[in-house]
């Protein structure tokens, strides 16, 4: 329970106006950002996080996983569990928009934050840095024998993946299956996967001898600037 309130507090304070695609500097992250996360930014925009909205993707699929498991003994849970779904296809369809509202850059191959500004204008933050590498985070698999048991959940899934297939597109083999029939939950797809690990595992991007690197290492002798309201902003 105290799960579902922390998660209902994120979606009402860091989703205000309810489009599925958060806000806030609450992931900590905001030494490797263009600006101070945990101040006002320029213009009084808003910033809207590939990494907090790909955070709460993966918390809807950690919810979803234990409410699974509870409707194995507890059948009330197979409705907490078409919650954590339903939302889950929402977050995943949200950053998935390709174009202007979405987070993800068909260009670029890569998850970018981006400011929505009071006039309606959308700003994207092209800083390659670890918030980009954030969705691969949110992956759950579904195992065919379990949702056999449960069958309201089933039920409803299937009615989703029917009636709402502009937003299950961009989920990974949920229309799909995979070995044995299991399902995966994800908010990338095969060919942003392979996109993104070529950034990611590129040592003259993010791939160092330690591990994986908070920005590119391309920004090392170039360093990343934007010119914003009369303001020069550079990360390196």
């Amino acid at each position: 329970h105290k799960l579902l309130l922390n998660f209902t507090c994120g979606v009402n304070r860091k989703d205000a106006e309810g489009h599925n695609v958060f806000q806030g500097g609450f992931l900590g992250l905001d030494n490797i950002g263009v600006f101070d996360r945990s101040r006002p930014l320029p213009g009084n925009g808003v910033l809207e996080q590939s990494d907090g909205t790909s955070w709460m993707g993966m918390y809807c699929l950690n919810m979803l996983a234990i409410a699974l498991e509870l409707a194995r003994t507890k059948p009330a849970y197979e409705d907490v569990a078409t919650k954590f779904f339903e939302h889950f296809i929402y977050i995943a369809a949200a950053l998935n928009q390709f174009g202007a509202e979405g987070l993800w850059d068909e260009q670029d191959g890569f998850f970018y934050d981006q400011i929505h500004l009071p006039n309606g204008r959308l700003l994207p933050l092209k800083l390659r840095s670890f918030v980009g590498l954030i969705p691969l985070f949110a992956v759950e698999t579904l195992d065919p024998a379990l949702l056999e048991k449960l069958p309201r959940f089933r039920r409803r899934m299937a009615w989703f993946i029917e009636y709402r297939p502009k937003l299950v597109s961009h989920i990974a083999s949920l229309t799909e299956p995979g070995e044995n029939g299991r399902l995966l939950l994800s908010l990338v797809n095969r060919q942003q996967l392979s996109r993104i690990l070529q950034r990611m595992l590129d040592p003259a991007q993010f791939l160092s001898t330690y591990g994986i690197r908070s920005l590119s290492r391309e920004y090392a002798e170039r360093p990343f600037q934007l010119q914003f309201d009369g303001h020069t902003y550079s990360v390196r």
